[in-house]
């Protein structure tokens, strides 16, 4: 009873930190973005030193690496955001084409200047790692707790090599048809507003394809 009910609470975290992860991408100005993005980064902070620390005691090895690693990210951009509000560093906005860029540079008048660094990639990668390792959180002690270990998860991959490409080529396809239907529908959108967003609907259909697949695979073929 114990399991099920940790089961269903990081699950519950898990979603909880995608639906955070979603909000970011929504901003007014960067007034209102950065404290947002401090609040996201310093509440997981607490939430995996707390990991880290109980997986100390019940020696879950995947998962302690995991938590720490999230430690460090949350560290890293809570510490990019202080050395911003201290005027250390400024962390600028700039609109390109309908989308905005998030540029790390140095304060006006300063000793030693640096030129901008486009640093957009690097704080939503670390964004929407928070909610993949609550997953893997999430995901890891279940398929443990089922038999499963990373042993015979390769050897399913390794036997099964032409199902899982064509797993892989399959979601490739779905990928398409997210973009072929992100093409209709701004075709029919009244709005004239921003554009296609391809790679979202790309990325959306061939990554839940691949993870349903892939699930299906290790679940049909488990060792007896």
């Amino acid at each position: 009873m114990g399991l099920k009910t940790n089961y269903k609470i990081m699950f519950f975290t898990f979603i909880i930190s995608m639906f955070m992860a979603m909000s970011l991408n929504n901003f007014v100005s960067s007034g209102v973005f950065l404290p947002a993005l401090f609040l996201y980064f310093i509440s997981n902070l607490a939430v995996f030193l707390e990991k880290a620390y109980t997986y100390n005691f019940i020696a879950s090895r995947y998962e302690k690496i995991i938590s720490y690693i999230c430690c460090c990210v949350c560290i890293m951009v809570s510490c990019l955001y202080l050395s911003h509000a201290l005027q250390l560093i400024e962390i600028a906005f700039f609109k390109e084409r309908d989308r905005y860029r998030i540029l790390l540079q140095s304060v006006p008048d300063t000793f030693f200047p640096f030129g901008s660094i486009d640093i957009t990639f690097v704080i939503f990668f670390c964004i929407w790692f928070i909610p993949v390792a609550s997953c893997l959180l999430f995901v890891i002690p279940l398929l443990s707790s089922h038999g499963y270990t990373r042993k015979n998860i390769c050897t399913i991959i390794v036997q099964n090599f032409r199902l899982v490409l064509l797993n892989f080529i399959i979601s490739l396809i779905m990928g398409l048809f997210g973009i072929i239907c992100c093409r209709v529908k701004a075709k029919h959108m009244l709005s004239t507003l921003g554009y296609p967003q391809y790679a979202k609907y790309f990325w959306l259909m061939f990554a839940t394809t691949l993870i349903i697949s892939f699930g299906i695979l290790i679940i049909k073929k488990k060792p007896k």
